[in-house]
């Protein structure tokens, strides 16, 4: 028993030894020598992801409204499009026309055979939400390792490349769309 400080000895004995079992704070020490507190549920490994985590939702967070994450938004919105634009094609109809707007709008102009748009619109109409988080769950595992970086930033160009044709030379209202032009 004298692995623990004398405080978790106290403990230990007040409530049994389901105390030591479960998740407690336990002094370890660092590489610089000083003792601090961690939690003997986690490992560092884990603190450290929920650490870099806390931090990344708090940057977030604090710059959702500025200007410096806006090409990230309007890139999210181009992949909810296209991933209606995906479900049109799996159903057998045909896209008009992509648009992705400064607003963080989008719209995907498309036409289908009347006597499947019923269940056309069952399968595109969710598309958006269901792909975007596919689309990232992707993204994210791809950039474990090098060549599935290359990969995917391949098929997202292909994918830039394909909206951009429907927002130049789509069959939609007759305008262009100038925001995707430019993104």
């Amino acid at each position: 028993n004298g692995d623990h400080p004398r405080s978790m000895r106290v403990l230990s004995q007040a409530y049994g030894s389901h105390f030591l079992a479960s998740p407690s704070l336990v002094p370890t020490s660092s590489i610089l020598g000083s003792r601090r507190m961690m939690l003997s549920c986690c490992s560092e490994e884990q603190v450290v992801l929920l650490v870099d985590y806390a931090l990344f939702l708090a940057t977030c967070l604090l710059l959702w409204y500025s200007r410096v994450l806006f090409p990230l938004k309007l890139f999210t919105v181009f992949l909810h499009e296209f991933s209606h634009a995906i479900a049109v094609w799996l159903t057998c109809n045909k896209v008009t026309g992509i648009e992705v707007n400064d607003n963080l709008g989008g719209l995907t102009h498309w036409s289908a055979n009347p006597n499947r748009i019923k269940c056309a619109q069952f399968v595109v109409l969710p598309a958006g939400y269901l792909g975007s988080a596919l689309w990232g769950g992707v993204i994210l595992v791809c950039c474990a390792q090098a060549w599935s970086t290359r990969a995917i930033a391949c098929v997202l160009i292909g994918a830039f490349v394909v909206t951009l044709g429907y927002a130049l030379w789509g069959l939609g209202s007759g305008q262009q769309r100038w925001t995707l032009v430019g993104l």
